[in-house]
């Protein structure tokens, strides 16, 4: 008895090795059988978890079969149905009732083919560490006082060989993360509200779908870029996963939306000291991020995130660019053009002042309630910012120190624009630095009071079109 088992496992072993030297297949399990039906044309068996992928598939209805016990690798995903139909290439579009449909949906993109940043080699990503501050005035001293060089420049081949190594793991990312709301959308992305299953942490999950063999090394860039400013002025990163042709990025939550929102969605117009503190907030970010020899290169309102304690941070950086010993300026046109630059519009060599631009343009956009040329086409609004003088805020309605530090800003010259260090001694941000603790008390009701007006909203919505059950 014994030897009969032990002659038969032999032979099924066997049989194995000459399955894979013949390379047929074998140790075959068999979880799905989809079969046509000859007689209806339809198909049978397919299972019941799958028929949510709008998959374009004539099968019997009557005659699926349940999924329950299969293994992972074939067991229905529990992605939102949004994503699903991403996935499967249903087009899905975002109504937001906070910004006009003419802002920074028009995004520039490569308009030129120099996007120079293409991953090729493989080493080890480390994130470039930061000194930690106890306070503001810290840090505001560690800046100003002394005298910060930036970060030693690296190569192209040394900055494509750490993009390079940045994992993407690859796992349905509902595994590990619950997918509880969509949030908002980006020129290239959709953005959702997610929680760890493991640790409970919300998290922004931005998901990416993959059109071209690109779109993975400029993630990876981008990811490494996030990580070499690692400092609290810009938003965290987590993790990435890519699962079927669509990349998912953890990063940090931040819980009372862009800019954006806070600026179309406030029924006055936003005070010196709120623009002073969130103006100072981004550039403690972009010291960080120039030090680092990076240009942010979308720098607007819809890329300052805001959290309700008040804290400001600066986020997605797809188009953000590494300068290196070999580049030491750019050339590429890229951005949104209400903040662009006109050094950038016109494709000349730029550095990391064509961001310090954006910020006057930011500064404008919360004093006045929208940024120039604005409500114009993309086409116009970039020969506008070429031709015309830089945009100069109503001296009349707002303070010396407010009107120079935009026109300073907005220097035509960008050779003659401040660097980031040298901005957070303008009298514009030194004249509240003392009041700071306060100024982000005042950000963090009027965040407040936007989330109860919204919140009222939606119940008023709900009573007035009270969904019937029966």
């Amino acid at each position: 008895m014994g030897n009969s088992k032990a002659k038969n496992r032999s032979k099924s072993k066997t049989n194995d090795i000459n399955n894979i030297q013949e390379n047929q297949p074998f140790n075959v399990k068999r979880h799905i059988s989809i079969q046509l039906d000859p007689k209806t044309g339809q198909y049978i068996g397919m299972p019941q978890e799958w028929t949510q992928y709008n998959l374009k598939i004539n099968y019997d209805r009557k005659k699926t079969i349940v999924t329950k016990n299969f293994p992972k690798s074939v067991r229905a995903s529990k992605l939102p149905k949004e994503i699903i139909d991403l996935i499967t290439g249903v087009s899905l579009t975002l109504e937001t009732n906070y910004s006009p449909q003419h802002s920074s949906q028009y995004t520039v993109e490569k308009i030129t083919q120099e996007w120079d940043e293409i991953v090729r080699e493989n080493e080890q990503s480390k994130a470039i560490q930061q000194p930690s501050f106890q306070d503001y005035q810290d840090l505001v001293e560690y800046i100003i006082q002394k005298d910060q060089p930036n970060k030693e420049r690296i190569s192209e081949y040394e900055f494509n060989k750490l993009a390079e190594n940045i994992q993407l793991e690859e796992n349905d990312p509902s595994n590990h993360y619950d997918f509880l709301s969509q949030i908002g959308k980006g020129a290239t992305c959709k953005v959702y509200r997610c929680k760890n299953k493991q640790t409970g942490q919300e998290c922004a999950m931005r998901v990416i779908r993959i059109l071209n063999p690109d779109q993975i090394e400029k993630t990876k860039m981008e990811i490494l870029l996030m990580n070499q400013s690692k400092n609290n002025n810009i938003v965290q990163y987590f993790k990435s996963y890519i699962y079927m042709d669509v990349i998912f990025m953890a990063i940090e939550y931040m819980n009372a939306g862009s800019l954006t929102e806070l600026i179309y969605s406030n029924f006055n117009f936003l005070s010196e000291q709120i623009a002073s503190y969130i103006c100072e907030q981004i550039l403690f970010g972009l010291f960080f991020i120039h030090r680092t020899n990076q240009i942010h290169r979308d720098l607007k309102s819809d890329n300052i995130l805001l959290n309700q304690n008040g804290n400001v941070k600066i986020a997605d950086f797809g188009f953000a660019t590494q300068l290196t010993r070999e580049r030491l300026s750019k050339k590429s046109q890229v951005g949104t053009p209400a903040w662009m630059a006109p050094e950038l519009i016109l494709r000349k060599d730029y550095s990391q002042k064509v961001d310090i631009w954006s910020l006057g343009i930011i500064c404008i956009e919360i004093l006045e309630g929208e940024p120039p040329y604005i409500r114009d086409k993309p086409a116009k609004a970039m020969y506008y910012i070429t031709k015309k003088k830089p945009h100069k805020l109503d001296t009349a309605k707002f303070s010396q120190e407010a009107c120079d530090f935009v026109s300073t800003c907005l220097n035509i010259d960008p050779e003659e624009r401040p660097t980031a260090q040298q901005l957070i001694s303008h009298p514009f941000i030194q004249k509240y630095c003392k009041s700071r603790d306060q100024s982000k008390i005042l950000l963090a009701d009027l965040l407040l009071q936007k989330k109860n007006i919204n919140k009222n909203l939606m119940d008023f919505d709900q009573e007035a079109n009270p969904i019937d059950s029966n």
